[in-house]
């Protein structure tokens, strides 16, 4: 049995500057990050080491331009699970297709808001019907095109007392 007992983990302002800094550029150097905060650059390893330890940060990945990569479509869909079916099987099943970037459980009207990335609408079309809708346990698809992709800033962070 899994416990719902929320962890708080306590960071300390250093720590907080780190997370920050790497929010913005996970490409830092720690010994960048160290001559930005006058630490060490042995202090800002160990510091990420134990955010990491403690699955405060879970790892670094690249954001890409899908536009500039050919993907000139995004799509959200808003999809509706049978009563008798997870949400979180479809998520997986959603995940392993390739033009699939997001699959989130939300609440409200719909179950799951997926995110994908196309090279036309036409090609979503085809990819939504031949490869989303048959994914057992799915009820309805809502879908709405992105007319405009702006990336957003990403959440700076502050300690919460």
């Amino acid at each position: 049995m899994t416990s719902n007992v929320e962890v708080r983990i306590n960071l300390d302002e250093l720590d907080y500057n780190i997370i920050n800094i790497l929010i913005c550029d996970a490409k830092r150097s720690y010994v960048d990050i160290a001559k930005e905060l006058k630490v060490s650059s042995g202090t800002v390893f160990v510091r990420v080491k134990k955010m990491i330890d403690q699955n405060i940060i879970i790892g670094t990945r690249s954001i890409l331009n899908y536009h500039l990569l050919g993907y000139k479509t995004t799509i959200f869909l808003n999809i509706k699970v049978n009563a008798n079916s997870s949400a979180h099987d479809i998520i997986t099943k959603l995940i392993a297709n390739k033009h699939v970037v997001e699959a989130t459980l939300v609440s409200g009207e719909y179950d799951i808001l997926c995110k994908i990335v196309a090279p036309s609408t036409q090609f979503a079309g085809n990819y939504i019907e031949n490869k989303i809708k048959p994914i057992i346990g799915i009820q309805s698809i809502t879908t709405t095109v992105a007319l405009d992709v702006t990336r957003s800033n990403s959440l700076l962070i502050e300690q919460i007392n």
